[in-house]
Parts: structure tokens; sequence; C-alpha cells
């Protein structure tokens, strides 16, 4: 699993899915096209984003081109999942921007 770092990065992963958000009574998804679950609307970005942010919550992936997910709470992940899952270090991110520019 990955955890997306950026909003972009979700977006992007959810276009390529072609998934939308969708709020439930358990909090915000990811649904893609079919029928719609019982109990959840579609919602916008901003609101999606707006309660990840407010509840500390992240996207893990498996896979950039498949379609299982699991949104949970940071803290959940860094105790689940790999160093690996959350990217490069920081200093080879910056190494990155500044060799790059």
């Amino acid at each position: 699993m990955v955890v997306l770092p950026t909003r972009r990065a979700v977006i992007e992963w959810a276009g390529r899915i072609h998934a939308f958000p969708v709020k439930a009574a358990g909090g915000v998804d990811l649904a893609v096209p079919g029928p719609d679950a019982a109990g959840t609307e579609r919602i916008g970005w901003a609101a999606f984003f707006e309660e990840l942010d407010r509840g500390n919550l992240g996207v893990a992936v498996d896979g950039i081109d498949n379609s299982t997910h699991r949104i949970l709470q940071l803290g959940q992940a860094h105790a689940e999942l790999p160093p690996q899952a959350f990217g490069p270090p920081w200093y080879r991110r910056l190494w990155h921007e500044i060799t790059l520019r």
C-alpha cells in the first residue's frame, strides 16, 4: 500500500480509476461508478479534503491502477504500514527538488 501525500495525488489517482468523493454514515470515502451504495451522497472535493484534514486522515491505495483503497488516520497508517509506503525520506525529496530545479 502507498499513502498518497498530496491532494493532487489523490485527485489524479481518483481520476485514473474514475472515482469520486462520497459522504457516508462513517465519514468520507471514494466510490467508483456503478450503483450508489445506500446511505451515501456525492460531495465535492473541497468537502472531502476538509473532512480528511479535520480528522487527520489519509488515503492509502493498493497500487496506483487498482481501486482498492483505505481511508485511515495517519497515526494508524504510520503504525501499520512500512516506511516505504510514505515515499522517500524528506532529505531525498529535498535533494530531488534542489537538483532538478
